[in-house]
């Protein structure tokens, strides 16, 4: 099988890659009504309207803020060098915003999820509202996931006056800022309008130190709500346009008759990372993670469907021995923490006899490989499924493996493209 040229694979690449930011934002106006908020703690209670707050009316709320945490390792930590803003949970205040009437939802669905995801029920679970006051800052981070639903997280920010507490993104090298108190001052009513950012779970972000004034966001977990019924169905836009893009790349390559003529295996590494160490107990993690891949790596998997290609969720690993590197993949999580593999058993043999993996890269002239794959995208480094086993030989050794994820697609031979049974 001879190997697609660069120049081929460009246009798919560019496509996967090139994808719209990990973010949607902008501001919205809302009915007056929507401006108002209850808040108080124990027996004591208060009314704040944001369209016509004095600075004394927004310190009093900040004051009735406790310090905010953020999590780290599943838990909750406050460490204002780190972190410094006030919080109140949901038991302590009360908002008349409701995201999906607002159009909200409906930005989140068209602006930041990619192809088929956008046709998923969501939902968004109200977390906190927190106020950033002046010298508060909130240092680069990740959301914590919440559960194994939890895709992204969305932010909406009052018209409070303030200068500084920007939002600043970075994803796969990529870094976007988003100033919702400009943003807002640009408004043609910026008493009338809230600043709102939606974004998935894997960027990070950061809040920038507030010179003056203050910011005040409500915090809300978007999750998938799959159990729900969809009612704006009907109301969907078109195919977004990396949607369009990855399917019309792939199926110009299927159309010419010198890519792969013979058939063979495309590689893609997953662009995304996702919340694995909280999947259900006794679930197989690829199958898991087969069933909740969002962005361009759900538009690549229904691309490939979508023009009868098998494509199947792998787990990538790389083994070196004696100076000959040997890659395999395997559909299914394989069990190999805390194993032992006896007589100078190779871990590709392990993976081939116990869970029927695939030899992709042999580094023996005495061992063919089962197929070779082109990888069109890297493996990433994130997602990656780390065991610890002990190999004896001459004596016992302690080793690593690395299982990263990634999708491999069959490619038939020209004239055979399909290769859905």
């Amino acid at each position: 099988m001879s190997a697609p040229s660069e120049a081929q694979l460009k246009a798919l690449k560019t496509a996967l890659i090139d994808t719209r930011p990990p973010y949607c934002a902008g501001t919205l106006p809302l009915p007056v009504e929507d401006f108002i908020l209850f808040y108080g703690k124990d027996k004591s209670g208060s009314r704040l309207d944001f369209c016509n707050a004095t600075d004394e009316d927004v310190k009093h709320l900040a004051d009735t803020c406790d310090a905010a945490t953020f999590g780290r390792n599943q838990e909750d930590v406050l460490d204002e060098s780190y972190r410094k803003a006030g919080k109140l949970d949901t038991a302590h205040f009360s908002t008349n915003i409701d995201v999906e009437r607002s159009g909200l939802m409906n930005a989140i669905r068209y602006d930041l999820l990619e192809g088929h995801d956008g046709r998923r029920p969501i939902k968004a679970e109200l977390y906190k509202l927190n106020v950033y006051g002046k010298d508060s800052f909130f240092k680069a981070h990740q959301d914590t996931p919440r559960s194994t639903t939890m895709f992204g997280s969305l932010v909406i920010v009052f018209p409070t006056p303030h200068e500084g507490g920007a939002l600043i993104l970075r994803h796969d090298n990529k870094e976007w800022t988003f100033d919702s108190a400009q943003a807002l001052a640009e408004t043609s009513s910026p008493h009338a309008h809230i600043g709102y950012i939606a974004f998935f779970s894997d960027v990070e972000h950061e809040v920038t130190t507030v010179k003056s004034g203050y910011r005040v966001t409500l915090t809300y977990n978007l999750h998938y709500d799959d159990d729900a019924a969809f009612a704006n169905a009907q109301i969907l836009k078109t195919l977004p346009m990396n949607e369009s893009a990855v399917k019309t790349a792939l199926q110009a390559l299927l159309e010419d008759d010198t890519f792969l003529s013979e058939g063979g295996y495309l590689g893609f590494g997953l662009r995304h990372e996702y919340p694995i160490e909280l999947k259900p107990e006794k679930a197989d993690t690829v199958t898991y993670l087969a069933s909740c891949l969002k962005g361009s790596d759900a538009v690549l998997m229904k691309a490939c469907r979508e023009l009868g290609l098998n494509a199947s969720l792998n787990l990538f690993y790389r083994e070196s021995q004696y100076r000959a590197r040997y890659e395999m993949i395997v559909g299914k999580e394989p069990k190999v923490d805390g194993r032992s593999l006896h007589d100078d058993e190779k871990l590709w043999e392990h993976l081939r006899d116990k869970y029927d993996a695939s030899l992709v890269k042999s580094g023996s002239e005495y061992e063919e490989a089962d197929f070779s794959i082109c990888w069109v995208t890297e493996r990433t480094p994130f997602n990656a499924l780390k065991a610890t086993y002990i190999a004896y030989g001459n004596q016992a050794e302690t080793k690593h493996a690395y299982g990263r994820f990634c999708l491999v697609v069959d490619v038939g031979p020209t004239g055979e493209r399909g290769t859905v049974e």
